[in-house]
């Protein structure tokens, strides 16, 4: 489905009309600037999750923020939602204007119109890319996120029923499915005890290692049980999945997973992606060249 598509149904269907009237457009108008400015965002978006700490800080956004209202809301907070947005994924704002002037050329739309939809835009395509991975307020937080978007199932963190988060990690991981509890081998003491360098005892343990012990140390406290909430320890998790200090062989894997995952929902390897990945590419051309 196209980005202009979801828009489409956004909002009880009426998303093209809202920003028709917002941006004093018609909604074929507003159509043919979603068709110019949605890939080159959702090009962005790929781009900076080529990178561990793009990916981590991705993941952690959808995971952590509300953007589905972006998609549902009253558009309170967007515009400048969406810049900072822009900020990460384009990195300045005079990729910002030139995908706008592109956009702005290919259909007769006033580029100052299209400065203004491009972080509307931008916000839409995280709101998308939020309800897509069950992240947010929408349900999901963590467990979904990493579910949906390294293939695991899309059950909470906190579940005990299968998919949970240790389920996740094993799958993606290669620790197997057994649950945060399990006794056996490949239980999620096992994985976190892998991924973020805690030992391999199981969860059950009272040896050093064990899921109390890893979590204490990712969440800042000591001795946590596996049904305490993560808070602030989100990034550590991810940075321990991603980041620097995972094992080689694990954060290639889940990178490879994620921007499997991604690729697809962001349409890389289609004609608009492509269209995506060539207008930011030239536009960055351009600048290097002044």
């Amino acid at each position: 489905m196209q980005l202009a598509d979801i828009v489409a149904e956004s909002q009880d269907g009426q998303g093209l009309s809202n920003l028709a009237r917002q941006f004093n457009l018609d909604e074929d108008q507003v159509r043919a600037a979603i068709d110019q400015l949605g890939p080159a965002v959702m090009a962005g978006v790929r781009q900076e999750a080529q990178s561990p700490d793009g990916l981590s800080g991705l993941l952690e956004a959808l995971a952590d923020g509300d953007h589905a209202r972006y998609l549902d809301g009253d558009g309170t907070g967007i515009t400048a939602d969406g810049n900072a947005i822009l900020g990460h994924i384009f990195g300045s704002k005079d990729v910002s204007s030139g995908v706008a002037a592109h956009a702005a050329a290919s259909t007769g739309i006033g580029a100052s119109i299209m400065k203004k939809m491009l972080p509307v835009i931008a916000a839409m395509v995280m709101g998308y890319l939020a309800k897509k991975m069950g992240g947010g307020a929408s349900g999901g937080g963590l467990g979904g996120v990493l579910g949906q978007v390294l293939g695991g199932g899309s059950a909470n963190a906190g579940s005990s029923s299968g998919g949970g988060l240790g389920d996740i990690l094993g799958q993606v991981l290669g620790g197997g499915s057994a649950s945060a509890g399990s006794s056996s081998g490949g239980g999620l003491g096992d994985i976190l005890g892998q991924v973020l360098g805690g030992g391999s005892a199981g969860a059950g343990s009272s040896s050093g290692g064990g899921l109390g012990d890893i979590l204490g140390q990712v969440l800042g406290g000591s001795q946590r049980s596996a049904t305490t909430p993560a808070g602030g320890g989100l990034s550590d998790i991810l940075n321990g999945i991603f980041g620097k200090d995972a094992a080689p062989e694990i954060r290639q894997k889940a990178m490879d997973k994620a921007n499997s995952q991604l690729g697809g929902l962001l349409g890389a390897g289609t004609e608009a992606g492509n269209d995506g990945d060539q207008l930011l590419r030239s536009v960055r051309e351009a600048l290097a060249r002044r």
